[in-house]
Formats: C-alpha cells, structure tokens, sequence
C-alpha cells in the first residue's frame, strides 16, 4: 500500500493546535520560547509545550519543533540541553535545525531525536546526503526555489525523506542566504526576527534610467501549490508543508481543511482519475482556492517554482499585504457617497476595500468599510465615505474580511474539538474488583478498583452505569460503544462512578501517550562532544582578550575580487608597486633599511631593491589568496589571454589563487559550470576552491582530482565551535567568521575553537558590501525588461539607501549587496589569522586608495561597521 504523504500545519498557540488537528492536519511544527525562526509569534512557554506534545500524540499527530535559527556559542553550552530535554522525553518526535552546530550536538545528546534540516540551511541537491547521513538527519526540507524535476532529483538518489512548502508566504531570497533585516537593523532572519525590507516599496535603476517607482520588487506573491499537488505526491515526497505560524488560527484552519480534502481525494480516486477530476470540475476548485484567498493572499497566487525558474507572475509589486478578493467597481462617486456594483456575492459583516487601479492601499485613495446586509451578485450598493478621500470613478473594490467564511471555519474547527472513539467495558462483580476496560484506536488497557458494596435497598442499575460513564463530552473522546457485566444486588456510589470514570480517562490518555516518551538522552556531564569546548560563562569575558594570531593585518591579507576587470586592477596595482620599490626613498620611508633586510632573508631572495620585483611587494604586503568569483569569469575564459596571464602573475608572487563557487549549486548549475570552466578547474594553478553550501564541498572533493583547499565562506554561519567543528570534520581548512558576530563574539568563538584543539584557521571578512540576498528572481524579468545583459542594477529604498543588484545572467539570477559597505581594519587586528578584503565593483582608485590605506596603516575609522560593535537580536 502507497504510504500517504503527510500535511504538515504551522502552530503557534494551544489553540492553533487544536484548530489544525481538527482541520486534518497528520503533523505540526510549532516554536518554543528559545531559537525558533518566528521569534515574535505567540510562541509555547515550557509547560504549553509538553502538554501540546501529549495532546497532538493523543490524535496520533506527530510535532515537530523548531529550532531553526544560528546559535551562538554560549546557548549551546549553556542552554540548549536543558531547553530540549524536557520534550524529547515527553516524545518530541523531531527538530527543524538550521545551524550546523546544534545539528551535531543534537545528534550526539539525542541519538533518537529525529533532526529535519531545515530550509534555512538551502538545500538544493542530492549532494547534501553525505553531511546529512554524517549526523543522522532523516528529512530535508530543501529550497523552497526547486522545481519537481530537482525534488525528484534528491529523491532518487537519497534514503532521506523530503518535506516541501506547499502553501504559503515566500521569501525573495534563498531562505538561509539573507542578511538584508540584520544589515538594516538588528533584527537578524537567522536569529527569528526579520523585519521584512523585501515587502517595502523600492525604485530599480539600470544606468540612469528608472525602471521602476515606488513598487515592492522584493514581495512575492504567496504559493498555492494545489495544482501540483499530484506532481509532488508522484515525485515522492514525503512531507507537505503549510507556512503560516504568524498567520491567525481561522487561516491555518482554513489552509490545512482544503489541502485534506484534495490529498483525501486523490488517494481515493488514484493518480490518473485525480488529474482528470481536476481538469473537469474547476469550477469547484476555484471556489476552494477564492475562499483560501480570501484568507489572505498577496496579489492572487503564485504557482511558485515548481514548474519554472522564475517570472513576474511570481511577483506582488502593487501590494505586499493581503490583497483580498475582487468583488466590484465603483460605477459613480457622489459628494460622501458612492456606488458599486458586485461582480460578487457579499455577506454581512464582510469588510470591503475601495482601491485605485494600480491596487496600492492609500491614505486618500482607498476606503475600507463594513456591510451591513446580504447583497447579491450584480445588485448596485450604496455606501457613505469620509470627507476627504479622493476615491474615483472605475476604482475595484476587494473583500479583505469573509465573516461568512470565517464563522463557518470557527463551528466547524476552533469551537468543536475532534473526539477520539473509544470502547470501553464495565464489569461490576460481586466478591470482585470492579474492572474498566477501554480500547482507542488499536490499544487495550485495563484498570482496576475496589469492589462493589452489596445494596440494602437501591442497588445499581445498567442504566446508572451507563449514563455516569457516558459523561465524556468535555474530553477528548466520545463513548462508541459500551459493555457492561452486572450482577444483581450490588451497590456503587454515584459519586465513586464519576471517581473511576474520571480516573479511567485520564489513565487512558497517559498510557496512550506514554508510548511517545523518550529516555536515551546522553548524560551532559560524561559526554566529550566532538571536542566539547567546556566553556564556563566567566570564561566568555575572561577569554575574550585572547587573539587569534600574532600577525597584522598587512601580513595576512586575502582578497576577494567578483569579476576579471577587479582581478587586472589587483595585478595591475602589484605591478604599480614595483615602480615604487625600484624608489630606495620610498622603501626606506615605508619599511626602514631593518624591515627591508628582514624581508629579503624571508623571501630567501637576494634581488636588489632597485630590481623590478613583485616577490618582494608580494612579501612586504603579504597578500597570501585572491579569491576569483567563478561568477564573474566569461564562459569562454579558457581562451582569455589577459585572465590566465593574471593568474601567472599571481603565482609568481607567491599568492595564493582561489576560485570562490557560486553561492547557489543546483545541479543544471553544475553541469554549466562542468561544461564553461573545464579549464579552470583543471588548472593546477589553482590552489583551493571557496564554497557557500553544502554541495559546493561536495562538488570539490568529487570532480577536483588533486588535493586543493577548502576555504568556507562567512555565508556558512559559523556562530558556534560546533559548526566549526562540523566542517572542519567535512573538509574545511579555512573557516570565515560570520558577518553577524560582534568582535567579541567572534573572540569567544576563537577561543571556543581552540579549546577544541582543532587546528583550522579563521579568516575574517573586514572590508565589505556584503551580499544581503541571494535571488532566484531577476528585477529586469519582473519589469519585462530582460535582455540577457549582465549588469549592476541599483536598488533605492525610502531612506535613498541604494543597493547593488548584480544580474547573473548565464544563470538567471540575482545577488543584492548592501546599501553601506563594511570597513573595520582598523579594529580587527588579532582576531583571525587572515583578513580578507572584498572588491565588488571598486574602481581603480578606490582599490588603491584601500589597499595603500592598509599598507600605511592610514585608514579611515568612521563608517559602517555592520555588527562589529552591535549584536543581532
């Protein structure tokens, strides 16, 4: 028998709870007080949650636990055992898990505790399986940016179960990749607390030219995955996943009741008979999907990604609220007064919105109001406004509020619970213990109680059993049938029924879900965890003066260059330097005649100084890496001349030649890159490879047939030792500190690390725009403007804060940058044992100006410094 695809609701309450499970839902997921992704919804405090465990087990409901967000060194080792304890024994059946480093701690502490990699950690291939199998991870829940092609793609070739959104909000950006709130502010997505920039109004520029005015060119559209529920079902999935745990109850309800209705349908009716049910009863259909709208959507809905890699009709950039359902037009505007006339049915007690053309909800141009009767499909209504507004003749008018819907949601989900059938059987026997046998689902259980008292006058009566152990509506079962033995002349107290009634019900329920519970957890006190760092909280403050290395940041830079015209100002400035070496009065300022003679026995080099030598800048400046974005190379690039000429520039100078991997590694993306930049990969100029994701580990150590570096990108989220440690176990030789931690976080991680006696090195990111998101949208597609031309688009918001956009054409896809670029090598020193710098779209000037400014040790302090000095929340 084919095993059902599960429905997964999102809960945030005890009453979402029992709204879902009503509705169908097979599964939850839900946040605690601590580490979940929603960190300002109405998450369960310690005591809800157990008991929210013990209820969904009761309807055998399984619930899953969010604890996907970045961890920071001191939560792990201070409080994520405790924290996690106390529901993995109350059969907490699983954890959604983004950071790497709870990951292996979970796995360790909980050996039985399913772990599901969340879609934070962007997930896009089978290529994951390896780190996944490391750690025991049983589901995936991958990009929500896949198509069904690539869904299936994990699925044929992992033993892992595969979980998708099916509904719901989307993000802009690859969920996992957005820096975007946290930069702004420091409201940090990967800490539960976004802020949302994506649903504000921005202008786009190519050139000087404005392509777009006040639009939300960051809002999708939400998902409706309906139409492919069948395709996703036949894919093998195993999981369907509803978003929604900021939403309000009657929406989960709502969301979870149809998806049940459709999947109930199509296991009944067999794949071929579903998809000709769907083809000839749309009518249906689309009542079902106008009734989810009018729960909320954003524009209508968005088919999503499953059977494109993207378009405008993904987008919402009229309105990134809820958008409503249309109903009507105004066919007159009087003096306070207008006309409309319905396209649709409305009820009473329904909220209207009266909207321009282009759908923006304004001051002065839009008007909500609520009716006050029935009114029917084509009748004209008349409604009042308030002085004022500027409302307009041929204007649509949307239903925001379905209070007929919304009170049928309520009857039939939030005030009527679902009851559990139970048997029960009553034995009341003379010279014996009165015995209570109950059976729920496929479960016997059996209770004793003392014996019954033999009746002078009033002996008890089947009608009396029966009525007093028929008294379960305020439980969570209903009596389906009852058996009851009786002999004759005995006597029980009314009062003692009700006692045993009682007793046997909440009996019931603990045995029941006593077989959930867990006990395998590993004593925290005998369990070295892959080096645990055994760090006290005294030690966090006390260690935190402690460096990372001895060298300064002009001994160990690293440089990061996105494209070939930033790689040749690189060369050229090297090349610029040898002029300036050739100056015995610029060495002797720069270095004195001591450091110089220090330099040449380094070097083993007995050069003049008056010689052209790049060895000898090399050496003074100590650029160890330049890291190429793979991105920014023309596919033609084994034939390019000047690039390879470059990289034999480098080599000569003793610097390091890395190529740093696309931040997103589908699989039709690797097989591009296997068929533009063979040569690069080949060439054993090449000395390490820095990756953004899993399957870019996975792509060096499978197609690279030489022994390389792995250099892990700040993207990777190291927060805590653990994840360090995971990587490091993976392949890592480089880590980069992420761009989220405080200087003295990233020396209590340093510290963390060395504790461990791992000896990997840290690199940290000190001059930079950094990306803030990495999109599979295109700005210029939305806007029906592509013409396949890799550029630097401009993103302004309201603050006239302008972001870069950089169009990945050959990929069809777009990487934003901040709005402020990150300068903080004046305060960095001793924190890593290299330091990287990172030119994006830098002019000639501005690499020198930076680059001399380091080796003068002459730059400026002021300015953005991101979350140097200024945590995230």
């Amino acid at each position: 028998m084919m095993k059902k695809i599960e429905l997964l609701a999102p809960v945030a309450s005890k009453e979402g709870l029992k709204a879902v499970i009503n509705a169908g839902a097979d599964a939850v997921y839900i946040g605690g007080m601590k580490f979940g992704a929603r960190a300002y919804a109405d998450n369960l405090s310690r005591e809800d949650m157990i008991e929210a465990i013990k209820y969904a087990h009761l309807f055998n409901v399984k619930i899953y636990m969010t604890v996907n967000v970045l961890l920071k060194e001191e939560e792990i080792e201070q409080e994520l055992y405790d924290y996690i304890k106390p529901f993995y024994e109350a059969g907490l059946d699983g954890v959604i898990v983004q950071d790497l480093g709870v990951m292996a701690y979970l796995d360790t502490m909980f050996p039985d505790l399913e772990k599901h990699a969340s879609t934070q950690m962007t997930l896009v291939s089978s290529d994951c399986k390896n780190l996944m199998n490391m750690y025991n991870v049983t589901r995936i829940v991958p990009a929500r940016e896949l198509s069904i092609k690539e869904i299936q793609e994990i699925k044929d070739n992992t033993d892992l179960e595969v979980e998708v959104f099916i509904h719901g909000a989307l993000c802009y950006c690859y969920s996992g990749q957005c820096l975007m709130s946290s930069m702004i502010g420091e409201r940090s997505g990967n800490r539960g607390r976004c802020a949302q920039p994506c649903r504000k109004q921005y202008n786009v520029y190519t050139g000087d030219k404005l392509i777009a005015k006040d639009e939300y060119m960051l809002s999708p559209k939400d998902l409706c995955g309906l139409y492919n529920l069948h395709n996703l079902i036949a894919a093998g999935v195993d999981s369907l996943k509803i978003e929604g745990r900021m939403k309000k109850i009657e929406y989960a309800a709502c969301i979870v009741s149809t998806y049940r209705k459709y999947i109930d349908l199509y296991y009944a009716l067999g794949h071929d008979k579903y998809i000709k049910y769907i083809e000839n009863n749309e009518d249906a259909i689309k009542v079902d999907i106008i009734n989810m709208q009018d729960m909320y959507n954003r524009g209508g809905y968005t088919k999503g990604y499953y059977n494109k890699h993207n378009g405008k009709d993904i987008m919402s950039i009229k309105l990134p609220s809820h958008y409503g359902t249309y109903v009507g037009k105004v066919t007159r505007v009087g003096a306070r007064n207008i006309d409309i006339l319905l396209a649709e049915t409305v009820n009473r007690q329904d909220v209207l919105q009266v909207r321009d053309e282009e759908c923006k909800a304004g001051i002065d141009n839009s008007y909500e109001f609520t009716l006050k009767e029935d009114e029917l499909k084509g009748n004209i209504i008349t409604c009042n406004y308030s002085k004022g507004l500027k409302l307009n003749k041929g204007q649509n008018v949307y239903r925001i509020k379905n209070n007929v819907l919304i009170d049928d949601i309520n009857e039939r989900y939030i005030k009527n619970n679902k009851k559990i059938k139970l048997d029960m059987t009553v034995r009341v026997c003379k010279n014996q213990p009165i015995t209570v046998g109950v059976k729920i689902y496929d479960k016997e259980y059996s209770f004793q109680y003392s014996e019954p008292d033999e009746s002078i006058n009033r002996p008890i009566t089947l009608e009396n059993i029966k009525k007093q152990f028929g008294k379960i509506s305020d439980t969570n079962f209903q009596l389906d049938n009852i058996s009851i033995v009786l002999d004759d002349g005995l006597f029980v107290p009314v009062g003692k029924l009700n006692e045993i009634r009682r007793d046997v019900i909440s009996k019931t329920e603990e045995m029941y879900v006593a077989q959930y519970y867990k006990c395998n957890a590993a004593d925290i006190e005998d369990v070295d965890i892959r080096g645990k760092s055994n760090m006290k909280e005294e030690q966090f403050v006390a260690d935190v003066k402690k460096t990372k290395s001895s060298k300064s940041i002009k001994d160990s830079l690293t440089v990061l260059v996105a494209d070939k015209e930033r790689l040749n100002y690189i060369v050229n400035y090297i090349q610029s330097m040898e002029d300036k070496l050739s100056d015995r009065r610029f060495v002797d300022k720069q270095y004195g005649d001591e450091h110089l003679e220090e330099h040449k026995r380094e070097s083993c080099s007995n050069v003049s100084v008056n010689e052209e030598s790049i060895i000898e800048y090399s050496s003074l400046i100590k650029i160890n890496k330049v890291y190429i974005e793979l991105d920014g190379l023309d596919k033609d690039v084994e034939y390019d001349t000047q690039f390879w000429n470059n990289i034999e520039t480098l080599k000569t100078s003793n610097i390091g030649v890395y190529i740093a991997l696309p931040r997103i590694m589908r699989k039709s993306r690797q097989d591009i890159m296997n068929k533009n930049y063979k040569a690069v990969f080949k060439n054993e100029h090449i000395d390490g490879y820095m990756v953004r994701n899993i399957e870019g580990i996975e792509y060096v150590k499978q197609r690279i047939d030489r022994d390389v570096n792995i250099v892990m990108d700040s993207n990777m989220y190291i927060t805590n030792s653990y994840a360090a440690c995971a990587l490091k176990e993976y392949g890592a030789k480089t880590l980069t500190h992420s761009l989220e931690l405080t200087k003295e976080e990233t020396e209590g991680l340093n510290q963390a690390i060395d504790n461990r006696n791992y000896e990997i090195e840290c690199e940290l990111v000190v001059y930079t725009r950094p990306v803030v998101m990495v999109s599979a949208g295109c700005l210029k597609k939305t806007k029906d403007m592509c013409d396949k031309n890799k550029e630097i688009l401009r993103l302004k918001d309201k603050y006239n804060e302008t972001y870069l956009v950089r169009s990945a054409c050959d990929y069809c896809y777009n990487v934003i940058y901040n709005a402020n670029t990150i300068n903080v090598i004046s305060y960095a020193e001793g924190l890593a044992d290299s330091y990287r710098i990172e030119f994006l779209s830098e002019s000639w000037e501005e690499i020198c100006s930076v680059l001399d400014g380091v080796l003068d040790n002459n730059l400026l302090e002021d300015g953005y410094k991101g979350h140097f000095y200024k945590a995230t929340l």
